[in-house]
């Protein structure tokens, strides 16, 4: 994928790139991918399945993304594309609910490092990652207290290519957990951490 098409934060290449590196819809991989963006169209033509939770009721959001995710076997994954930031003011109330209905086992963190601000809001500066994962897991603990991060996926696109794997050794040194650029790395390391 070229690089300068890469959404703002990564969730749909993330996904995507967890199907495509076999933790779904491969063969002999246990799990569907579960599109609820504005590409939610696009998911139910790739997958068969998909909701546009922006345009859902807030009322029903967490039903909506409950009935795409049902309860499953141990062994089966439903990889939920993410939506915005909890502590962007435009997109927490869609993310809460996105992450309660999912009731997540395992969250992936998506990350762009040269970023200050919430697009289009100067005045609310990036969260440090630590306090972005425990804002994250005390929503997701509502509905699964057994929730945890297994990874984080970065876009290092504007990074040069040292400076990116710095990046990437620090972040995954200081939170303890697999971090990779999902389009430079793959995703083999974080599907590792799903079994």
């Amino acid at each position: 994928m070229n690089p300068e098409r890469r959404s703002s934060h990564g969730r749909r290449e993330q996904s995507s790139e967890l199907r495509a590196g076999g933790a779904v819809d491969g063969p002999g991989s246990p799990g569907t991918e579960v599109r609820c963006g504005e590409e939610a169209l696009d998911g139910v033509r790739v997958t068969g399945r998909g909701v546009c939770v922006d345009a859902v009721v807030a009322d029903f959001i967490s039903g909506a993304v409950e009935w795409l995710s049902p309860d499953n076997d141990d062994d089966h994954w439903d990889v939920v594309e993410g939506q915005g930031s909890l502590f962007h003011p435009s997109f927490a109330g869609v993310t809460t609910g996105l992450i309660h209905g999912a009731q997540p086992d395992a969250l992936v963190l998506c990350h762009e490092p040269t970023r200050t601000h919430m697009r289009g809001l100067p005045h609310f500066p990036i969260p440090d990652l630590k306090e972005c994962m425990d804002a994250n897991l005390g929503v997701a603990y509502l509905t699964n207290p057994n929730a945890q991060f297994i990874g984080v996926a970065v876009n290092t696109s504007k990074l040069g290519e040292q400076e990116a794997d710095a990046y990437l050794k620090q972040t995954e040194e200081r939170l303890g957990l697999v971090t990779v650029d999902p389009l430079r790395d793959g995703v083999a390391r974080i599907v590792d951490q799903m079994t």
